[in-house]
C-alpha cells in the first residue's frame, strides 16, 4: 500500500514540472513572437541577433537588448542618419565628395562609402545625404550675335563656373548655355577680333572710354554708353540726374531767356540767328552761348537799340562785358580774370569789341568812387549809330 502511495506522488510530481516546463516555454515564445511584429518608436534600425535576457530560474519579460540604433533605419543614401552602438556614436558624412553612410549589422555598426553621382550627375554630397542640384544658366549674349560680348555663368553640382567670350586670331570664341554644361562655339572674324567679338570694319581696332561721368545735358543727364564707333560700351558710370543747383543755366530759345540743363559757355542751336533776348538773368551773344548775367546789374536793356552789360566773379574780378544792338553784337573778354573791376575802366578805353566791323567800346570812366561805366558804340548797315552806356556800382 505504501509504495502505491510513493508511485502517485512521484506520478504527481512529474506531471508538475512537465506543466511549469510547458508552460515557461509558451510564456517565451509567445512574447517573443509580439515583439517581432511590433513596431518600435522611434524608427529605429535594431539587430535580431541580440540575445535575450533573462533573470531568475527562467526569461522573465524578454526583451531584446538593442545593441545599435540607427535614425535612418538602413541605407538610405537620401537621408541623414546617426548610429548608436553601445557607447559609440557616428553619423552620415560627407568627406571629399564621398557619402559615408553609416548602419547597423551584426549588433555593431558599419559604414558604406558611396558616390551620389551615382544617383545622376545632378546629385551631391550635402549635409550627410546625396542632394540633387538644380542647374542653373545665365548668358548675356544668348543669341551669340559675334558683334556682342557675352558673359555666361553657370551653378550646377560641380560648381560655379563662368565663361568670357574671347579672340583667338581672327576668331571668336563664345559661350552659351547648354543644358547642365556650357557650351561652345567659334566664328571667323571678317574684319578681325578684339576683346571678344567681331569688329566691324578695319579701323575699329581701338577702344575710347569717354565716359567720366554723368554730365549736364539738354535732356537732364547724360548717360554713360557706347558713344563712339568703337565696340566699346563705357557702361561704368552710374546715370543721376543733374541736380537744379549744379547743372541749370540760363539758355535763350527763340530770342526769350529761358532755363534749361546747358552748362554756362556752351551752345544752343536755339540762339542761332536770334538777337535781343529778353526776360530772366541770361542773354545770348548770337552764336549760340548763354551767359549769366550779373546779379548786381539794374541796368534796364534796351532790346530796340542796344544793350551792355557785364560778368563779375565774387564781385572782384572782371570777366567780360557785351553789347548788343538789333542786328549784331559783340564782347569784350578778360583773359586775365585777376583785374580788380576798379581797374577795369583803364582796362576797356579804346578796346575793341570782337571782330564785328559794327561796333567798338569808345570809352570807359569812374563818375564817382565805387562807379565806373562803359559806353559802346555801333553803326548798323543803314548808317545809323548807337551808342549804349551801363553803370555797375561796387
Amino acid at each position: 500500500m505504501e509504495k502505491m502511495v510513493m508511485w502517485i506522488i512521484s506520478l504527481v510530481a512529474l506531471v508538475a514540472i512537465v506543466g511549469m516546463v510547458t508552460v515557461f516555454t509558451g510564456v517565451n515564445k509567445y512574447n517573443a513572437s509580439s515583439l517581432q511584429g511590433a513596431a518600435l518608436a522611434p524608427k529605429l534600425s535594431v539587430d535580431r541577433d541580440a540575445p535575450v535576457a533573462c533573470t531568475g530560474s527562467g526569461c522573465a519579460n524578454p526583451q531584446p537588448i538593442v545593441t545599435c540604433t540607427d535614425t535612418d533605419e538602413g541605407i538610405n543614401y537620401l537621408t541623414y542618419g546617426e548610429v548608436t552602438s553601445g557607447t559609440k556614436f557616428s553619423q552620415d558624412i560627407c568627406q571629399g565628395g564621398w557619402l559615408y553612410e553609416r548602419y547597423c549589422a551584426n549588433g555593431t555598426n558599419y559604414t558604406s562609402y558611396y558616390m551620389c553621382n551615382n544617383l545622376g550627375s545632378n546629385y551631391v554630397c550635402q549635409n550627410g545625404a546625396c542632394a540633387q542640384i538644380a542647374t542653373t544658366c545665365t548668358d548675356t549674349d544668348p543669341l551669340n550675335d559675334i558683334y556682342l560680348f557675352g558673359i555666361v555663368n553657370m551653378v550646377n553640382s560641380s560648381g560655379n563656373f563662368t565663361r568670357n567670350d574671347s579672340c583667338s586670331g581672327n576668331t571668336v570664341d563664345q559661350f552659351s548655355c547648354n543644358g547642365n554644361y556650357i557650351g561652345f562655339t567659334y566664328s571667323s572674324c571678317p574684319f578681325g577680333c578684339s576683346n571678344g567679338v567681331c569688329l566691324t570694319n578695319q579701323t575699329n581696332t581701338t577702344c575710347t572710354n569717354e565716359c567720366t561721368g554723368p554730365v549736364c545735358s539738354g535732356t537732364g543727364y547724360k548717360a554713360c554708353g557706347n558713344y563712339d564707333a568703337d565696340l566699346c560700351s563705357e557702361l561704368n558710370t552710374v546715370v543721376t540726374p543733374c541736380a537744379d543747383t549744379v547743372c541749370r543755366e540760363p539758355n535763350c530759345s527763340n530770342g526769350v531767356c529761358g532755363s534749361s540743363l546747358v552748362a554756362n559757355g556752351g551752345t544752343d542751336e536755339a540762339c542761332y540767328s536770334n538777337t535781343g533776348c529778353t526776360g530772366g538773368n541770361c542773354y545770348c551773344n548770337g552764336v549760340g552761348n548763354c551767359y549769366s548775367k550779373a546779379l548786381n546789374d539794374t541796368t534796364p536793356p534796351n532790346s530796340s537799340i542796344a544793350r551792355l552789360t557785364y560778368n563779375v566773379t565774387n564781385i572782384t574780378s572782371f570777366v567780360d562785358a557785351w553789347c548788343y544792338f538789333e542786328e549784331w553784337e559783340s564782347f569784350m573778354y578778360s583773359i586775365n580774370t585777376t583785374i580788380s573791376i576798379n581797374e577795369v575802366p583803364t582796362y576797356a578805353d579804346g578796346k575793341y569789341c570782337g571782330t564785328s566791323r559794327y561796333c567798338s567800346w569808345i570809352q570807359s570812366y569812374t563818375p564817382s568812387p565805387g562807379v565806373w561805366h562803359l559806353e559802346c558804340a555801333g553803326t548798323n548797315t543803314r548808317g545809323m549809330t548807337t551808342v549804349q552806356t551801363v553803370e555797375i556800382t561796387i
